[in-house]
């Protein structure tokens, strides 16, 4: 496959497009291509890959208190990244500490009851 082609700053793709290609639209390599890549599609999947990153901190609830109030007493210096459990029972609301932004809320976790998976099921 040969594309050829321009994008402008506004992200418009000009070149040999013809009026059958705007109707399927592109693939990523398409994309490329038609931005200025030169190569195979094997060539141009090899490009993305980059070098291997620092390894990730994880994810790890430290505690559980049964409201905002109680775990704001408990730990009153977070550190960035840290993770509670907030709540009476499951599912507790994973808050996880922000420096812009203080305790963040990120929804429920927690296993599901035996009477909501079956709630939810369906019998074909």
């Amino acid at each position: 496959m040969s594309l050829t082609g321009k994008a402008t700053s506004g992200g418009v793709l000009r070149g040999k497009i013809s009026k059958l290609d705007t109707l399927k639209g592109y693939s990523a390599y398409e994309v490329a291509c038609i931005n200025g890549f030169k190569g195979t599609e094997a060539e141009w999947l090899a490009s993305l890959k980059g070098e291997k990153g620092d390894t990730g901190r994880g994810f790890k609830i430290t505690d559980y208190y049964t409201s905002l109030e109680a775990l704001e007493t408990a730990v009153p210096s977070p550190s960035v990244g840290d993770a509670y459990g907030v709540g009476a029972s499951i599912p507790y609301d994973i808050y996880i500490y922000s420096a812009s932004h203080g305790w963040v809320n990120n929804g429920a976790i927690g296993a599901a009851s035996e009477e909501s998976l079956l709630a939810d099921a369906t019998v074909e």
